[in-house]
């Protein structure tokens, strides 16, 4: 079963600006406005998917997602991650079967990029 989706393809890349990060891609969000320094940019060919904004001190002011179907998978990812989680869980109760070693592997690393730890 395929389910379409109106979220930016990823991968997507958290980029740290001093104590805010940029999330980037290499895909073109629908709602990145390529004309506006700050509403969206490309960034050595990778797309802008979410940045912060801080005021003239440096300060963080806002964190701004460019597509509200972005934002929705942003606002899942705690959720998604649990469920990665327990699905990893159960895979590990598994066999040795080459499709599950691989998606064992695939979880793994995401749950590790979620971490901060790939």
């Amino acid at each position: 079963m395929t389910t379409s989706t109106k979220f930016t393809p990823g991968p997507w890349v958290a980029k740290p600006m001093g104590g805010a990060s940029t999330v980037l891609c290499d895909k073109r969000p629908r709602h990145n406005d390529l004309g506006s320094p700050t509403y969206g940019y490309a960034e050595n060919g990778a797309y802008c998917v979410a940045r912060t904004f801080s005021d003239d001190l440096g300060v963080r002011r806002d964190f701004v997602v460019f597509s509200h179907e972005d934002a929705l998978l942003i606002a899942a990812a705690p959720e998604l991650y649990d469920v990665a989680e327990a699905a990893l869980y159960l895979a590990n109760l598994g066999s040795d079967d080459p499709v599950l070693v691989d998606f064992r592997n695939k979880a793994r690393a995401a749950l590790a990029k979620a971490r901060g730890e790939a």
